[in-house]
Protein backbone atom coordinates (compact mmCIF):
# COMPACT_ATOMS: atom_id res chain seq x y z
CA UNK A 1 0.00 0.00 0.00
CA UNK A 2 2.88 2.43 1.04
CA UNK A 3 4.47 1.99 -2.10
CA UNK A 4 1.87 2.64 -3.95
CA UNK A 5 1.35 6.05 -2.41
CA UNK A 6 5.19 6.49 -3.10
CA UNK A 7 4.44 5.83 -6.67
CA UNK A 8 1.47 8.40 -7.05
CA UNK A 9 3.21 10.74 -5.60
CA UNK A 10 6.11 10.26 -8.06
CA UNK A 11 3.84 10.15 -10.62
CA UNK A 12 1.70 13.42 -9.68
CA UNK A 13 5.08 14.98 -9.58
CA UNK A 14 6.66 14.08 -12.72
CA UNK A 15 2.90 15.23 -13.97
CA UNK A 16 3.28 18.89 -12.43
CA UNK A 17 6.74 19.48 -13.88
CA UNK A 18 5.41 18.41 -17.46
CA UNK A 19 2.68 20.77 -17.21
CA UNK A 20 4.94 23.43 -15.95
CA UNK A 21 7.19 22.83 -18.38
CA UNK A 22 4.61 21.99 -21.75
CA UNK A 23 2.26 25.50 -20.34
CA UNK A 24 2.59 28.50 -22.58
CA UNK A 25 3.92 31.23 -20.60
CA UNK A 26 3.25 35.13 -21.04
CA UNK A 27 4.99 36.85 -23.79
CA UNK A 28 7.57 38.93 -21.87
CA UNK A 29 6.40 42.65 -21.42
CA UNK A 30 8.82 45.47 -23.17
CA UNK A 31 7.03 48.70 -21.86
CA UNK A 32 7.13 49.23 -18.28
CA UNK A 33 3.19 48.84 -17.22
CA UNK A 34 1.42 52.34 -17.05
CA UNK A 35 -0.59 53.26 -13.74
CA UNK A 36 -4.17 53.71 -14.09
CA UNK A 37 -3.26 57.68 -13.51
CA UNK A 38 -1.61 58.02 -16.59
CA UNK A 39 -4.07 58.32 -19.90
CA UNK A 40 -3.66 56.68 -22.88
CA UNK A 41 -2.72 58.97 -26.17
CA UNK A 42 -5.47 59.68 -28.09
CA UNK A 43 -5.36 58.29 -31.94
CA UNK A 44 -4.95 60.79 -34.24
CA UNK A 45 -7.74 61.73 -37.04
CA UNK A 46 -7.42 60.40 -40.35
CA UNK A 47 -6.82 63.12 -42.97
CA UNK A 48 -9.30 63.92 -45.35
CA UNK A 49 -6.03 63.71 -48.59
CA UNK A 50 -5.93 59.81 -47.29
CA UNK A 51 -8.02 58.11 -50.23
CA UNK A 52 -8.35 54.60 -49.36
CA UNK A 53 -5.77 52.45 -51.16
CA UNK A 54 -7.88 50.40 -53.56
CA UNK A 55 -8.04 46.31 -52.89
CA UNK A 56 -6.06 44.31 -55.47
CA UNK A 57 -7.96 42.33 -57.41
CA UNK A 58 -8.68 38.48 -56.85
CA UNK A 59 -7.04 36.15 -59.09
CA UNK A 60 -9.20 34.16 -61.74
CA UNK A 61 -10.41 31.19 -60.71
CA UNK A 62 -9.06 28.75 -63.53
CA UNK A 63 -11.20 25.45 -63.77
CA UNK A 64 -9.13 21.97 -62.68
CA UNK A 65 -8.61 20.24 -65.96
CA UNK A 66 -11.11 17.46 -66.85
CA UNK A 67 -9.69 14.35 -66.53
CA UNK A 68 -9.07 12.26 -69.41
CA UNK A 69 -11.19 8.94 -69.72
CA UNK A 70 -9.28 6.01 -68.49
CA UNK A 71 -8.10 2.67 -70.49
CA UNK A 72 -8.92 -1.27 -69.70
CA UNK A 73 -6.39 -3.15 -70.98
CA UNK A 74 -7.59 -6.35 -71.97
CA UNK A 75 -5.78 -10.10 -71.75
CA UNK A 76 -5.02 -10.17 -75.18
CA UNK A 77 -3.01 -6.49 -74.83
CA UNK A 78 -6.57 -4.91 -76.72
CA UNK A 79 -7.43 -1.34 -75.38
CA UNK A 80 -11.05 0.11 -74.77
CA UNK A 81 -12.14 3.45 -73.11
CA UNK A 82 -12.63 2.71 -68.95
CA UNK A 83 -16.33 2.73 -68.74
CA UNK A 84 -18.43 4.66 -65.57
CA UNK A 85 -16.22 7.27 -65.35
CA UNK A 86 -12.86 5.51 -64.72
CA UNK A 87 -9.54 7.42 -64.83
CA UNK A 88 -6.75 6.09 -65.37
CA UNK A 89 -5.26 2.55 -66.95
CA UNK A 90 -6.80 -0.67 -65.94
CA UNK A 91 -5.70 -4.54 -66.34
CA UNK A 92 -8.67 -6.22 -66.80
CA UNK A 93 -8.42 -9.50 -64.17
CA UNK A 94 -10.04 -12.05 -66.68
CA UNK A 95 -11.82 -14.60 -64.93
CA UNK A 96 -11.44 -18.52 -66.43
CA UNK A 97 -13.37 -18.45 -69.19
CA UNK A 98 -11.21 -17.59 -72.34
CA UNK A 99 -11.03 -14.32 -73.50
CA UNK A 100 -13.34 -12.91 -76.54
CA UNK A 101 -13.28 -9.77 -78.31
CA UNK A 102 -16.09 -7.05 -77.01
CA UNK A 103 -19.20 -7.13 -79.56
CA UNK A 104 -21.35 -4.32 -77.49
CA UNK A 105 -22.06 -2.05 -74.26
CA UNK A 106 -24.96 -2.39 -72.30
CA UNK A 107 -26.55 -0.40 -69.71
CA UNK A 108 -27.01 -2.52 -66.61
CA UNK A 109 -28.34 -2.32 -63.48
CA UNK A 110 -27.66 0.88 -61.13
CA UNK A 111 -26.49 3.35 -64.03
CA UNK A 112 -23.14 1.03 -64.92
CA UNK A 113 -22.39 0.42 -68.35
CA UNK A 114 -21.18 -3.33 -69.16
CA UNK A 115 -18.62 -4.44 -72.68
CA UNK A 116 -20.75 -7.33 -73.69
CA UNK A 117 -18.21 -10.17 -75.14
CA UNK A 118 -18.51 -12.32 -77.71
CA UNK A 119 -18.96 -15.98 -75.34
CA UNK A 120 -21.68 -13.59 -73.22
CA UNK A 121 -18.91 -12.44 -70.57
CA UNK A 122 -19.41 -9.26 -69.42
CA UNK A 123 -16.73 -6.53 -68.60
CA UNK A 124 -16.56 -3.29 -66.78
CA UNK A 125 -14.19 -0.91 -64.23
CA UNK A 126 -15.39 1.72 -61.49
CA UNK A 127 -13.99 3.17 -58.75
CA UNK A 128 -13.54 1.44 -55.75
CA UNK A 129 -13.07 2.81 -52.29
CA UNK A 130 -11.27 0.63 -49.42
CA UNK A 131 -9.94 2.36 -46.37
CA UNK A 132 -10.12 5.54 -47.45
CA UNK A 133 -8.69 5.01 -50.98
CA UNK A 134 -10.63 5.32 -54.04
CA UNK A 135 -9.16 3.20 -57.14
CA UNK A 136 -9.75 1.82 -60.46
CA UNK A 137 -11.04 -1.66 -60.45
CA UNK A 138 -12.05 -4.35 -63.04
CA UNK A 139 -15.36 -6.45 -62.88
CA UNK A 140 -15.46 -9.39 -64.54
CA UNK A 141 -18.99 -11.36 -65.14
CA UNK A 142 -19.50 -14.73 -66.93
CA UNK A 143 -22.34 -16.10 -67.24
CA UNK A 144 -23.20 -19.39 -65.72
CA UNK A 145 -25.85 -21.97 -66.42
CA UNK A 146 -27.66 -23.08 -63.18
CA UNK A 147 -26.62 -25.87 -61.03
CA UNK A 148 -28.84 -28.93 -61.15
CA UNK A 149 -30.76 -29.29 -58.34
CA UNK A 150 -29.87 -32.27 -55.59
CA UNK A 151 -31.61 -35.51 -55.60
CA UNK A 152 -35.03 -35.50 -53.66
CA UNK A 153 -35.06 -31.32 -53.54
CA UNK A 154 -37.69 -29.23 -55.45
CA UNK A 155 -37.68 -25.79 -56.89
CA UNK A 156 -38.33 -23.01 -54.66
CA UNK A 157 -41.64 -20.55 -56.02
CA UNK A 158 -39.99 -17.40 -54.85
CA UNK A 159 -42.84 -17.33 -51.90
CA UNK A 160 -40.06 -16.15 -49.62
CA UNK A 161 -40.98 -18.88 -46.76
CA UNK A 162 -38.29 -21.31 -47.37
CA UNK A 163 -37.80 -25.05 -48.22
CA UNK A 164 -41.24 -27.06 -47.13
Amino acid sequence: MRGALIAAAALAAVAAVLFRWLAPSEPARTEPPQSPAVAAKPEPAPTPAAAPVPAAPAPEKTPAPAKEPGTMVFPDGSKLPALNGVTGEVKVDWGVRPFTKVVGIEDGPGGWKWYVHENGTRSTTAMNTMHGVTAPMSIVAEPERAAPLAPGSEPQTGTGTGPK
